[in-house]
């Protein structure tokens, strides 16, 4: 399987430029420390940079960070500038401590955030709900260092040890949330790379060992369908669109295809209901069964008629809908296809500067979905649709 992204999630860097980022300046004093605290704010806001390329929740975390990194870099040029550790510097250090430590809460609360969207998102436990409650321990308590730290600077004994206290417990909760930060993110990387997410590869034949069976996300092997020998021009392909229903209504319009049908594709459990698919979180893809005739439609045009339907970069979400359910894919059941699915797949891949984000795998399983989501948008004309009613028209034109 020749994955066309890099093979180093872009979310494993960003986390680790914040761990060092947030734990950095903990390890250096006076100057250095200064210097080692803008750095890090660099790297924080170039973390939350990465994550947000795919999570949008990350985003007003680079703002935070900014503050951290303005609020820093002033406190460098008042050391430098006025005469170092006298009042006016101490004073001056202790005013820009606050956007810095408010800074540091909302970077914190951010990750905290964006970690409970992905946990919506993909369906997966990254323990977020704790992280958030931890980050507000945090702020509590990096708070109480900063107003300790300017009554301590004042020579007030009992503030002196209440921002000793204080210090030590903000460390830990920092700690703590770095530790579930980790854990997140190896948890996330081995949904993503377990293919249970869009991640932009095509499956070329030398990648293929078994001959007649293929392992599932689950790691049961089943066998492969086969085509029907009684009608030899008809094949079939499996293609996940988003929403099923709009999805059915434009590939059941373009010529060339016989029939189409609607389920569950590629998931964990066996005959998921929608109500498994949807909301817990049992990692099928709603999938569009095409039965086509070849000798009125090639599978590359076909295939081409479905990428015009789709955006191709847009991972787990199509039009409004999102989550793992929505993410995009081809599936095949015959390996011969796979000339004609990776020749469309490189020009569409060609033509857009983004990586793609279409699964293409050999269907493990297909369960039928409910009766009442076949061929939805005949029986309710004013029904649901993610895609645009023109679309419908284009379809028709081969």
């Amino acid at each position: 399987m020749s994955n066309t992204r890099n093979k180093k999630s872009p979310k494993k860097t960003g986390y680790l430029m914040i761990f060092i980022g947030l734990i950095l300046p903990w390890f250096f004093l006076d100057l250095t420390g200064l210097l080692m605290k803008i750095a890090g704010a660099g790297l924080i806001y170039y973390g939350i940079d990465l994550l947000t390329k795919d999570n949008e929740a990350f985003r007003p975390g680079k703002i935070a960070s900014l503050l951290i990194f303005g609020a820093r870099v002033v406190v460098l040029a008042c050391e430098m500038i006025l005469e170092p550790n006298s009042q006016l510097a101490v004073i001056a250090s202790l005013i820009f401590m606050v956007p810095e430590t408010f800074g540091m809460i909302m970077v914190i609360q951010t990750i905290a955030e964006g970690s409970m969207k992905l946990e919506e998102v993909t369906g997966i436990n990254l323990d977020a709900e704790k992280m958030k409650k931890d980050s507000k321990w945090y702020g509590i308590t990096a708070i109480t260092v900063l107003m300790g730290t300017v009554f301590a600077t004042f020579g007030i004994a009992l503030f002196s040890l209440v921002f000793m206290i204080a210090s030590i417990c903000s460390l830990i909760y920092l700690v703590k949330i770095l530790r579930k930060i980790w854990n997140a993110d190896s948890t996330y990387g081995r949904w993503k790379d377990s293919g249970m997410v869009t991640a932009g590869y095509t499956v070329r034949e030398e990648d293929i060992v078994a001959e007649n069976t293929t392992s599932g996300t689950n790691g049961v092997f089943m066998a492969m369908p086969e085509e029907d020998e009684e009608e030899p021009n008809m094949k079939t392909i499996y293609l996940a669109g988003g929403c099923f229903w709009g999805a059915e209504k434009y590939l059941g319009l373009v010529p060339g295809v016989v029939d189409t049908n609607v389920g569950y594709a590629n998931g964990r459990t066996e005959n998921p209901s929608y109500e498994d698919v949807k909301y817990h979180q049992s990692g099928h893809a709603e999938t569009v069964r095409v039965k086509y005739d070849e000798t009125k439609i090639s599978l590359e045009r076909l295939l081409e008629k479905y990428f015009e339907a789709i955006d191709p970069v847009s991972v787990n979400k199509q039009g409004e809908d999102e989550g793992i359910q929505y993410r995009t894919g081809i599936y095949y059941t015959d390996r011969e296809d796979l000339t004609a699915i990776n020749a469309v797949y490189e020009r569409i891949a060609e033509a857009n500067e983004k990586p793609l984000a279409v699964e293409v795998l050999p269907l493990v399983h297909y369960y039928e979905a409910e009766d009442y989501h076949q061929k939805y948008l005949d029986k309710n004309p004013q029904g649901y649709c993610h895609l645009d009613g023109c679309m419908f028209e284009r379809a028709k034109e081969v």
